[in-house]
């Protein structure tokens, strides 16, 4: 105890009366606050995030990584999250690029987040902040400094709105390597109206090997098949111009284009909804709230 306060500039003194027992006395100074943190190991260093702006931790493998515009990114609540080293934000040197199971940290601000790539998550804690003094605040990802509960020593508290900041500011720059192919990728059309459920498609698709061009509606997923091959098509139902189910069944009607499978990935989960796909030729029925990396590639496979 007495170690740990000297390091924020605080004391404990002793008080003993006979017959009256013990006196701590602790003496902290007013500039600190106190909070709970995320403990992060880095680079073999140990990081406290503020607790109230971290959404989650989980771990992730390398195939749920997305590319989206050149970002890389994970999807987490149906939504794409941009994914960083926490090494290379904050200027250590990242050791290793992630290759397997590794773990993330989900960090917000606003509506903004990263997921931080970390070594490993030490767990939660209370920690007691303090502030930097003056030459020091300007310090960019850092808001103060804290006892690391454990050896006696400090850790670096980040500041969450720098860190995303400088997070969203970078260029990736790890690459992940992909295997060269040795025939051409089978060729995949995605067919829907939203450009978020579009990049993620596009990207995962992409990511593992496969070619695939876009459409935002069912017309000009029509007119696309006019002039190119695809060997997989994957459409949405609500969308304007012309519906999935339209162009499902303008597919199926045709001479040329009917042994091309249609997969429909839908936010309509009724059971009528399953068959009025099935009715107009659909060769399989996805659920945008059941949607994931895995039952997304699974199904892609079985008609490629």
């Amino acid at each position: 105890m007495r170690s740990n306060l000297k390091l924020i500039k605080g004391s404990v003194t002793l008080e003993t009366a006979e017959g009256k027992g013990t006196t701590f006395v602790m003496k902290v100074p007013l500039t600190l606050a106190t909070d709970n943190g995320l403990i992060v190991e880095v680079g073999g260093q140990v990081f406290a995030i503020p607790i109230g702006s971290v959404d989650c931790v989980k771990q992730v493998e390398t195939t749920d990584i997305v590319s989206i515009e050149a970002d890389r990114a994970i999807v987490w609540n149906n939504r794409p999250i941009s994914l960083r080293a926490l090494a290379e934000v904050i200027g250590l040197e990242q050791t290793h690029a992630p290759s397997g199971l590794f773990q993330v940290a989900i960090v917000s601000v606003g509506w903004r987040a990263v997921a931080f790539m970390v070594d490993r998550i030490v767990g939660e804690q209370e920690i007691v902040v303090k502030p930097l003094t003056t030459p020091l605040r300007s310090v960019r990802n850092i808001v103060g400094a804290a006892p690391d509960g454990g050896g006696g020593g400090i850790m670096i508290v980040l500041d969450p709105r720098d860190l995303i900041d400088s997070a969203l500011a970078a260029v990736a720059t790890t690459n992940l390597s992909r295997s060269p192919e040795e025939t051409p990728p089978p060729h995949i059309l995605v067919v829907d109206d939203s450009v978020t459920t579009r990049s993620i498609e596009k990207s995962i698709l992409g990511h593992n090997g496969y070619r695939v061009s876009v459409a935002v509606d069912g017309r000009e997923g029509w007119d696309f098949l006019q002039t190119q091959t695809v060997d997989l098509v994957i459409s949405d139902i609500e969308m304007p111009v012309m519906d999935g189910l339209e162009f499902t069944r303008r597919i199926k009607e045709s001479e040329r284009l009917r042994h091309v499978p249609v997969i429909i990935v839908s936010s309509l989960a009724s059971e009528a909804d399953r068959q009025r796909g099935a009715d107009v030729g659909a060769d399989a029925y996805l659920v945008k709230s059941q949607f994931e990396t895995a039952s997304l590639l699974d199904l892609v496979s079985q008609f490629t």
